[in-house]
């Protein structure tokens, strides 16, 4: 497959090397870190968990919302389910740990603890 095939344009990495779709919202550029084999007893279905290290993050700032948040209904991010099934988000609800310490909770939000105001 090829950007031009899917009708995307090419983007190149800062750190990475690589290419980044330039049309999408966000973008992750990783370091590769390894790769796990899990085994299935059969060769031709394998499953492989690759692994990478975050080293870049692009977000546009029209994705991002007031509280710093984003806009996940705007990106409406696509998963693949299996088969050939795909979704995409368009209903988003919270719900928060109920177990969760509050240092827990701040490092869910992406935040760490000790910078947290209350």
């Amino acid at each position: 497959m090829s950007f031009e095939f899917a009708g995307v344009t090419k983007e190149a990495c800062i750190e990475a090397p690589g290419y980044r779709v330039k049309e999408s919202p966000v973008h992750f550029e990783c370091e590769y870190v390894q790769t796990i084999r899990i085994p299935t007893g059969d060769p031709v279905s394998a499953v492989d968990i690759v692994i990478g290290r975050v080293a870049q993050v692009h977000i546009d700032d029209n994705v991002i919302m007031d509280n710093g948040k984003l806009d996940i209904k705007s990106i409406r991010p696509i998963a693949r389910l299996g088969y050939y099934d795909y979704t995409v988000v368009d209903q988003i609800f919270e719900m928060k740990a109920p177990a969760a310490t509050k240092e827990e909770l701040a490092g869910l939000e992406g935040r760490n603890f000790d910078n947290k105001s209350e």
